[in-house]
């Protein structure tokens, strides 16, 4: 009974840390989106209507993978945590993994980017 409350410590403590990575690991990429949000907000054609709503539905589906991915893999760590009885921990730690699995796409999308351009034609 002396040595109780030692695991749910030590569970407490990898739950911070992870979120602390994961906090730290999503910034860059939501300031970056902020930035290009506010980059097209302030360079609107008034006769391009088209090419706003392109840059509008591009916005919107960065939004949606920089903050669906991280949740997705909650959503599964939460999950997967109820059914072994420590679902904050497992919670977190689907964040971590959705968040890395989030730079992991974006590292991709810059080669794929990259390898299509055209430089010096």
């Amino acid at each position: 009974m002396t040595n109780s409350s030692a695991p749910t410590t030590g569970n407490r403590r990898t739950a911070v840390v992870l979120l602390v990575l994961t906090v730290l690991l999503l910034l860059p990429p939501v300031l970056f989106w902020y930035h290009s949000a506010q980059e097209a907000l302030a360079h609107k054609s008034g006769s391009d209507w088209r090419g706003n709503h392109r840059t509008k539905q591009g916005l919107e589906y960065a939004a949606l993978v920089i903050a669906g991915v991280p949740a997705l893999g909650a959503l599964t760590g939460w999950a997967c945590g109820s059914a072994k009885g420590r679902p904050g921990t497992w919670t977190v730690g689907g964040a971590f993994v959705g968040t890395l699995v989030l730079w992991g796409v974006l590292i991709v999308a810059v080669f794929v980017s990259l390898s299509r351009a055209q430089f010096f034609v």
